[in-house]
C-alpha cells in the first residue's frame, strides 16, 4: 500500500507518465506503434528504446513528441493543480472523465484562456483489492494445524481501532501549460464548490522567500567560537 501511494501514484511520477503517454500518442500516425501493437513480429521490437529514437530522430512528423519529451528531460513537467478524496456515492466517482474536464474548464475566471485539453484529470483509487470491503473479513482462521473447522474473527475482537473505510477515490487535476496554472486552480476550486466538495486541502506551507541582501552589503561568515 505504502508504494502505491507514495511512489507510483505519486504526482510527479503521474505528471511524467501522462507527458511520455502523450508524446507517444503524438508519435503514432507516423510510428504506427498501435498497429504494432497487434502484430507479434513487430510488437517484440519496442522497448523503452522508443523514447530515445523520437528524442534523437530529425522526423518533422515527430516534433510535437520531442518537444514533451524534452520537457521531461528539463523537469518542466506537467502541473499537479490541485486534488480531492470523494465521498462515497458521490456522483464524480463514476462521471466521465472528459465531462469532467470540460466541466472544470467552463468555471474558469473571465478572460482567460483554459480550455479542457489543457486539463488532465486523474481518478486515483486506493483499497485493499476488494473495493470498500474488509479482506481480512473473508479470511478463515484455525484453532490448532489439526483443526477443521474454520472461524472468522470480528475486527472489534481484535482492535478498536481499525479502520471503517477501506477504500478511497482522490480526483486529481494536471495542467499541461504552467502559464494558465493560476486560471486551472481557480476554476478546479469554484468546480469542487459547485459540487459543494469544499476547498482541497493545502499540501505544504508555503515557502517564506529568503530575504535578499542589499547589493552593497557582504555577508558574514562566522565561526562557532567567535563571540557573540
Amino acid at each position: 500500500g505504502g508504494c502505491v501511494l507514495q511512489v507510483y501514484s505519486h504526482r510527479v511520477c503521474k505528471a511524467i507518465e501522462y507527458m511520455l503517454t502523450d508524446a507517444l500518442v503524438e508519435a503514432d500516425p507516423f510510428m504506427q506503434l498501435s498497429k504494432k501493437l497487434e502484430d507479434p513480429d513487430e510488437y517484440w521490437k519496442i522497448t523503452d528504446g522508443v523514447v530515445k529514437e523520437i528524442e534523437c530522430s530529425k522526423a518533422p512528423e515527430l516534433a510535437t513528441s520531442r518537444a514533451i519529451i524534452r520537457r521531461v528531460r528539463r523537469r518542466d513537467l506537467y502541473k499537479h493543480v490541485d486534488e480531492i478524496l470523494l465521498p462515497r456515492d458521490h456522483p464524480l466517482r463514476t462521471a466521465e472523465i472528459a465531462t469532467i474536464q470540460q466541466d472544470i474548464a467552463n468555471y474558469q475566471p473571465p478572460g482567460s484562456q483554459l480550455h479542457s485539453n489543457d486539463l488532465i484529470i486523474h481518478r486515483a483509487r486506493f483499497d485493499y483489492t476488494m473495493k470498500d470491503r474488509n479482506p481480512v473479513d473473508h479470511i478463515h482462521f484455525f484453532a490448532n494445524w489439526n483443526d477443521d473447522t474454520p472461524f472468522r474473527i470480528e475486527k472489534d475482537r481484535v482492535s478498536f481501532l481499525i479502520p471503517d473505510h477501506f477504500e478511497e477515490v482522490a480526483l486529481r487535476l494536471f495542467c499541461k501549460n504552467p502559464q494558465i496554472l493560476h486560471n486551472a486552480r481557480d476554476a478546479f476550486k469554484a468546480f469542487l464548490k459547485a459540487h459543494h466538495l469544499g476547498d482541497p486541502l493545502p499540501f505544504s506551507p508555503s515557502k517564506k522567500a529568503r530575504p535578499t541582501l542589499p547589493t552593497n552589503v557582504t555577508p558574514v561568515k562566522r565561526r562557532l567560537d567567535d563571540p557573540l
